[in-house]
């Protein structure tokens, strides 16, 4: 049963820097990088401060970077250094920083020699996007897993939970899509940065007049979603839109793409064994909502970045799990003991998945994609998780 609005008992606790998340293992605080590039000399300064804590980088399934196992409370020290690195450039709005990019836009214009082109280099509307959501006082109460999208017309975001989308059309044109209802209207590229900020404003004074809160547009019904978008105008397109829906374009692999490379990270993380690698062939990232990065011009570097998914056939480009026990306190069983069996299972050639899939220890599923199978396991036992797998 989905959840809604109705069946929350609970605030929003998706973390930030402010306002960390007491985890079994410590405190989890989570980095937003609106757009996902990230140079590795800033990823170099919060492995310092990640060593303090659980000792790695863990990118989310938003295209975040979370730091875990910190001390509880943090240390004012620790606060300071990452302010320092200047993640935070509005504290009141931290947590709603939360824009996924097409990651390889401006970059390469597909994701796969089939794929669907991309149209724009749509990254200059992520950055104006963020300067106005963080300017605008009612935006900072925006629920923490309220999800931007910005697609460059591939069609790679199609598929990720977003509250509202905008997608290229054409250099100059584009759409707004809301998640739900199917609703979606005409924006020209200049104005869509302003059509999606005003698309969450109506959403935030809708939650002012609704008990209870909705967290997301999918919980809002047409009638209510029909009445939200009569308050977003000006939209510089009056190009007919069709309201069906769109077929989702094709995710990167890891590999080789064009001269750009995207690798897998184990578990979604990068550990100071891997930061160095990384640190050796480029001096910048984008990070995916897809637990891997694009690493610009590293098509031929590949062999030496070895604590990574290179290829699609590696083990862990197919399996992910979410931290399970001991670290999470819901967390039945050891996902990542049984991740690590079923990896080497598969590079061994005695497992073969056609799908990738996402362990998961409870039913909250956290972590989980659109493009993966959900397994919850019923036990510590890779031979039980192979088991349902085959």
């Amino acid at each position: 049963m989905p959840i809604t609005s109705a069946h929350r008992q609970r605030d929003d606790l998706c973390p930030g820097l402010l306002r960390p998340f007491p985890a079994e293992d410590g405190a989890i605080v989570r980095l937003r990088l609106p757009g996902g590039e990230a140079p590795v000399a800033l990823l170099a300064e919060l492995m310092e401060i990640a060593r303090r804590g659980a000792g790695f980088l863990q990118l989310t399934s938003r295209g975040n970077l979370q730091l875990r196992g910190l001390p509880d409370p943090l240390p004012d020290a620790l606060v300071d250094a990452v302010m320092a690195t200047g993640l935070i450039p509005s504290p009141a709005h931290e947590r709603v920083r939360n824009i996924l990019v097409s990651p390889l836009s401006g970059w390469w214009p597909r994701n796969a020699p089939d794929a669907p082109p991309a149209v724009a280099d749509v990254r200059e509307i992520v950055t104006e996007l963020d300067r106005l959501i963080c300017a605008d006082p009612v935006l900072a109460g925006l629920p923490g897993r309220f999800l931007f999208a910005v697609d460059d017309g591939r069609g790679d975001m199609l598929d990720e939970p977003f509250d509202v989308l905008y997608r290229a059309l054409d250099a100059t044109t584009g759409e707004v899509r809301l998640a739900g209802q199917g609703n979606v209207f005409p924006v020209g590229a200049a104005n869509a940065a302003g059509a999606l900020a005003a698309v969450a404003r109506a959403f935030q004074h809708h939650r002012a007049v609704a008990n209870p809160a909705p967290w997301h547009l999918h919980e809002l019904s047409s009638d209510d979603q029909d009445a939200l978008l009569r308050n977003v105008t000006d939209t510089g397109s009056d190009t007919p839109l069709d309201r069906g829906p769109r077929a989702a374009g094709r995710r990167p692999e890891p590999g080789a793409v064009g001269p750009h490379a995207v690798i897998g990270l184990p578990l979604g993380r990068i550990t100071p064994a891997g930061l160095a690698e990384l640190a050796a062939v480029t001096d910048t990232v984008i990070l995916t909502p897809w637990r891997s990065v694009v690493v610009p011009d590293g098509a031929g570097r590949l062999d030496d970045l070895a604590s990574f998914a290179t290829s699609p056939a590696s083990g862990w480009a197919k399996v992910s799990a979410c931290t399970g026990a001991p670290g999470c306190l819901r967390g039945a069983h050891d996902t990542e003991a049984v991740a690590r069996e079923l990896v080497g299972a598969i590079d061994a050639g005695a497992l073969t998945l056609t799908e990738p899939v996402h362990l998961v220890a409870c039913d909250r599923h956290c972590g989980a994609t659109a493009q993966q199978r959900h397994l919850l396991l019923t036990s510590d036992s890779a031979a039980d998780a192979i088991a349902l797998l085959r």
